[in-house]
């Protein structure tokens, strides 16, 4: 058999949990619409990244029939260009370095 002490209040200890339950339900729901708003929010970065990754896809191909329109012969130019400017550089160093040879030869250049 229980026996219970005579100043144990039943009454007040089932006051005591409702509370807690009451505060835990609340809790809960809490934690539900934190939830919810997590999946919506989820949700919309989703979509923002599947529109991001189609309009990439768009401009990729338009970049790839632009450069097929082309063609290449701005590429060629450019490289073109560059042993221009190269090849110049390289005879101005010869040039230099020929000229500073001669002046040592003939004592113009100490």
């Amino acid at each position: 058999q229980l026996t219970v002490a005579p100043s144990f209040d039943l009454d007040t200890e089932v006051d005591g949990l409702r509370g807690k339950i009451g505060r835990m339900k609340g809790l809960a729901l809490d934690i539900q619409h934190e939830s919810r708003l997590n999946s919506e929010i989820l949700n919309s970065l989703e979509d923002t990244v599947n529109k991001a990754r189609s309009n990439l896809k768009r401009t990729m191909k338009r970049i790839d029939r632009a450069f097929k329109f082309t063609g290449s012969g701005h590429i060629l130019m450019l490289l073109v260009f560059a042993m221009g400017v190269l090849t110049l550089f390289y005879i101005w160093t010869k040039v230099y370095a020929a000229g500073k040879f001669m002046g040592k030869l003939t004592g113009l250049v100490s």
